[in-house]
């Protein structure tokens, strides 16, 4: 009975199996980290090591980085267990998209997974430890169980993987079980940031609420600024997926009174008004996306009859997509050539804390990083204060780790080089990056 309840939902299965195949043409291949996934690993390394290695920032939500800590306490590789995490959370989005959208219709339900499947940017993120896959899942789950309580307890969780995700616990239908359930689950996190930070701000509420208040600075970080403003996403998804675009109109109009439009409304709009634009942002607006695009698609089918060459052209709108997510597997045809530079310390074992003006390290070497990027000074910034009286045996410069947009700030830039670049320099090279070309020192002391 539970077979036959399953196989009902085919169209489902076929999605996801499509999926994973597509992912196993990358899934043995070298793998190459961003910025943000050697910061978690680093972030992860320092919760299980009490801080003796790894590296901490402030403003990052405390959950996500817990995953790939416990791996390697575990002894397991971060690395390459947190992508396969993360790919099992991109099919419980995949399988929750389809849930939300079987509300409406199977038919819907089936267009709306196969859109989120085929669109190039879920496909590229789907398995890299990043952030919005888990906290989007974790809002999917919490729209379709019945429970307020749980409900608001998945909401607060969501947040506490990425902090806007917390939006979402202001458009369930609002009931006290809700509120009470948020304020339960985000206790331990208060008191931890409290017992932390207590002696590094002014005041207790300050204390409880530091990475808070950080991160929504972090919102107008200078170096992920775009000038399109409210066009950097539709001009992205016109370039991606235009059928999500040419359909979402009429899936607005559809499912006006839905609760899949309040919270595509919700999170498109934030993202649309913070200054930093990223591409993997939309993740979290995409799943509603799809579903009201899929309300569309579904409601002209209807009208058109099935007219075979109108469900022809819907499909080759569809293949194309498919074949540019196919064609984003290239980031990972080769290890990125700064491997020298990330794995240095594990090849060269430090005898104190390294000054980190990059995070990439943290990923490969245990030692402790003492991360001074994001400020421009005659001397290091240290970004945790009670990390500022640590014996320093080396210091990593990366020239893009301080964007500047005056001429003040390049010259302070400048001033923070000499006094770094005293120690003996035992690293250097410069990559090509999408913004120029990068150079990687490192000095000792």
């Amino acid at each position: 009975m539970q077979r036959a309840r399953v196989l009902k939902h085919w169209p489902l299965l076929v999605i996801i199996g499509v999926f994973l195949l597509a992912k196993l043409f990358v899934a043995f291949l070298p793998q190459s980290l961003i910025w943000d996934e050697a910061v978690y690993i680093g972030m992860g390394k320092y919760i299980l090591s009490q801080g003796q290695v790894g590296l901490w920032e402030q403003f990052r939500p405390p959950l996500l980085p817990l995953l790939p800590g416990v791996l390697w306490w575990l002894g397991l590789d971060p690395l390459f267990w947190s992508e396969l995490l993360m790919l099992a959370c991109s099919v419980g989005l995949i399988i929750t998209t389809y849930l939300l959208g079987l509300q409406h219709s199977k038919r819907v339900a089936a267009i709306a997974a196969t859109f989120l499947v085929a669109t190039p940017i879920f496909f590229l993120y789907s398995s890299y430890l990043l952030k919005h896959v888990p906290a989007i899942l974790l809002v999917t789950v919490a729209m379709l169980v019945p429970s307020s309580w749980a409900k608001g307890a998945l909401s607060t969780l969501a947040a506490l993987v990425r902090f806007p995700a917390g939006l979402a616990l202001f458009f369930h239908k609002w009931r006290w079980q809700l509120f009470i359930a948020a304020g339960l689950v985000s206790i331990p996190f208060f008191f931890i940031n409290y017992s932390v930070y207590k002696d590094y701000t002014g005041t207790s509420f300050d204390a409880m609420t530091r990475p808070l208040q950080l991160a929504t600075e972090h919102q107008n970080n200078p170096w992920e600024f775009v000038q399109e403003k409210g066009l950097y996403y539709v001009l992205l998804f016109a370039n991606q997926i235009p059928l999500l675009l040419l359909f979402l109109p009429l899936g607005i109009w559809l499912g006006w009174r839905t609760q899949t439009l309040r919270f595509f409304a919700a999170f498109a709009i934030y993202y649309h008004l913070i200054p930093n634009k990223q591409d993997r942002f939309v993740i979290e607006f995409l799943p509603f996306m799809c579903i009201l695009a899929a309300l569309g698609v579904a409601w002209y089918l209807k009208k058109v009859k099935y007219n075979r060459y109108v469900v022809g052209f819907l499909i080759l709108t569809l293949v194309a997509p498919i074949l540019f997510s196919v064609g984003t597997m290239g980031w990972r045809m080769q290890e990125r050539p700064e491997m020298d530079f990330f794995m240095y310390f594990a090849d060269h074992p430090p005898k104190g804390a390294v000054l980190a003006a990059n995070p990439m390290p943290a990923a490969y070497a245990d030692v402790l990083f003492i991360p001074y990027y994001f400020y421009a000074d005659e001397e290091p910034a240290i970004l945790n204060e009670w990390e500022r009286n640590k014996t320093v045996s080396h210091a990593t410069w990366s020239s893009n780790a301080f964007p500047c947009a005056d001429k003040e700030c390049e010259e302070r830039t400048n001033k923070l080089y000499k006094h770094i670049s005293k120690g003996k320099k035992v690293y250097s090279e410069t990559y090509p990056g999408k913004r120029g070309d990068v150079t990687y020192e490192i000095f000792e002391y």
